[in-house]
């Protein structure tokens, strides 16, 4: 998304608009994001009951098509 932005805002006429948007990320950055703290997203998911799973497809069933993600983007298969 930086890529995007800093080209948007110099066809806009924004000088170093890359490191102005570095700044401002720096300075609206929350304390958890610092911590640089990853984790896959299948394990946010992992104790989810079927039938929740199934809810969440449906919920963003349209979005799931039109980004084209997985038709199961909420289940690992290797915990499967």
């Amino acid at each position: 998304m930086l890529e995007e932005a800093t080209y948007v805002l110099t066809k806009a006429g924004v000088q170093d608009a890359n490191d102005l948007l570095k700044e401002y990320r720096e300075k609206m950055i929350r304390p958890i994001e610092r911590m640089n703290f990853t984790a896959e997203y299948t394990n946010f998911y992992r104790n989810v009951s079927v039938q929740h799973i199934q809810v969440l497809r449906n919920i963003y069933e349209k979005e799931i098509y039109l980004f084209g993600y997985p038709d199961t983007p909420y289940v690992d298969f290797s915990y499967s």
